[in-house]
């Protein structure tokens, strides 16, 4: 190679071509030295490793087959996960395999916090729905969930004292140290919850989307859903002195019922006087859920036995009435309205707010309204809620914007959610014959005057207009 580098011609000396043959000549006896020596390297080292497997097994290690099986890969193995649990003490995370059950997750994360697992229960939902609970033997794999599921934990109230200083919170919650040092969740009134309680990273769109949840749009409704009202004489009357014997000094409501015609208008037969208050905000409101419906009713002095008692004759409640004193400036008043909205939104839109009070002759006059849709959906979830220093003004909760006629505000007139009805003078099918209940002096209605009935004659002490009715038999109630 040397002197083809150089562009001379190849030496051509006799001794060094002898070389040359004879390394070509010994090759195959290096390949085989070569093969000779390598086979007995594996064998060493294959002995040395049986030899190491064999003590190994003697002190009660895995065999090599055993570790190259637990080392299989992840896919075929349950694989492990993070699982995210959210409480009232924060956002807790575990690591968890998916071939765990429920009760192996509440035992796991009970012990890392020092609670009891028997108290916590796990749900797919936050609100704790029925449908939602997960039960101890199901499996994560079985459930579906996958890394970073969240799942929330429902913990007891007294447990909540054991919460520390770090980890999330839930939607306007706080922790608030007391004067022993010691941790205690209370409620946040403060305003609108972190974005990162939410979620923890936010898209632009994802943020205008939240953006437009948090708008209250406010406009006015064109048509109400009846036509008109129509009033029973006897019930009217019969509630019109009462609040003329008491000059109108408190708030006498009460709920009526009756029916719908064709023409859809509520026809009012009789009304069930629920007591007097000062403002509706002291009264137990109704609890609805996210969508809408109806979760608890509360009890106003016997209410709840009178609807009952009303759907049992072929009525519904198709109204709410009040009276107050003599006023300028409104129509009604907002925790007036606030009450109305709740009332229609669990009743129906086939419902009609009446209102009673002195005009300037001294005299009672009645006036009828319907909340429009939009006002009682906000007034029955509290997004909006009366004005503290303007009682004809409504205002939006905290974390909400209130937009009217295209535009910011801070609050808006009662007027706008307020559809004026027609009322008018109606026969009602029912007589009287009993002491009205909830009026000042007759007590409220008991299990012991509820029903009451005669050989000639069925009373039935419920409904105000005396609570309310007398029918000639049993055989005409029946029918």
């Amino acid at each position: 190679s040397e002197d083809i580098a150089h562009n001379q011609p190849r030496n051509t000396d006799p001794s060094r071509q002898w070389t040359r043959d004879c390394l070509f000549a010994s090759l195959p006896d290096c390949k085989i030295s070569l093969k000779r020596s390598i086979s007995e390297t594996l064998d060493s080292a294959e002995a040395s490793l049986a030899g190491l497997e064999l003590r190994q097994s003697e002190r009660g290690e895995p065999r090599r087959e055993e570790r190259k099986r637990n080392c299989r890969p992840a896919a075929d193995r349950m694989p492990s996960i993070i699982l995210r649990l959210r409480s009232r003490l924060g956002m807790w995370r575990l690591n968890v395999n998916t071939s765990y059950s429920v009760g192996e997750v509440k035992v796991l994360a009970a012990t890392e916090h020092g609670l009891d697992p028997s108290l916590l229960k796990l749900h797919a939902d936050r609100n704790g729905r029925p449908g939602y609970s997960l039960a101890d033997s199901e499996s994560l794999a079985s459930l579906r969930i996958s890394n970073g599921a969240l799942l929330h934990v429902d913990i007891p109230a007294e447990l909540s004292d054991h919460a520390t200083a770090t980890g999330a919170m839930h939607e306007n919650e706080k922790r608030v140290i007391q004067s022993d040092g010691s941790i205690k969740i209370v409620k946040d009134e403060s305003g609108a919850s972190k974005l990162r309680d939410k979620k923890m990273q936010w898209k632009y769109s994802e943020f205008c989307d939240l953006l437009a949840e948090k708008e209250i749009k406010v406009k006015p409704q064109k048509e109400a859903h009846i036509t008109g009202c129509k009033l029973a004489s006897d019930a009217a009357h019969s509630y019109q002195a009462f609040c003329q014997e008491i000059a109108f000094s408190t708030k006498q409501w009460g709920l009526m019922f009756g029916r719908v015609n064709k023409h859809k208008e509520v026809e009012v037969d009789v009304i069930f006087e629920c007591g007097n208050t000062e403002m509706f905000t002291f009264l137990e409101r109704i609890s609805f859920d996210k969508e809408g419906n109806v979760e608890k009713m509360p009890d106003w002095n016997g209410s709840t036995k009178a609807v009952k008692l009303a759907e049992m004759m072929g009525l519904k409640c198709v109204g709410f009435i009040f009276c107050h004193h003599a006023r300028d400036g409104n129509t009604m008043m907002s925790e007036e309205l606030s009450f109305a909205g709740m009332l229609q939104k669990a009743f129906g839109e086939h419902f009609v707010t009446i209102k009673a009070f002195p005009n300037e002759k001294g005299q009672t006059q009645l006036e009828a309204f319907q909340v429009s849709d939009l006002g009682a959906d906000y007034l029955s979830k509290n997004v909006l809620v009366p004005h503290e220093k303007d009682e004809h003004m409504l205002v939006a909760e905290k974390e909400h914007t209130l937009i009217v006629e295209m535009k910011p505000a801070e609050s808006v007139d009662n007027d706008m959610f307020l559809l004026t009805i027609p009322i008018a003078e109606g026969e009602g099918v029912f007589s009287v014959s009993a002491p009205i209940a909830n009026r000042m002096g007759s007590g409220p209605v008991s299990a012991e005057s509820g029903f009451f009935c005669t050989s000639t004659a069925l009373f039935i002490s419920f409904f105000s207009r005396a609570s309310f009715l007398c029918i000639p038999s049993a055989h005409n109630f029946a029918r």
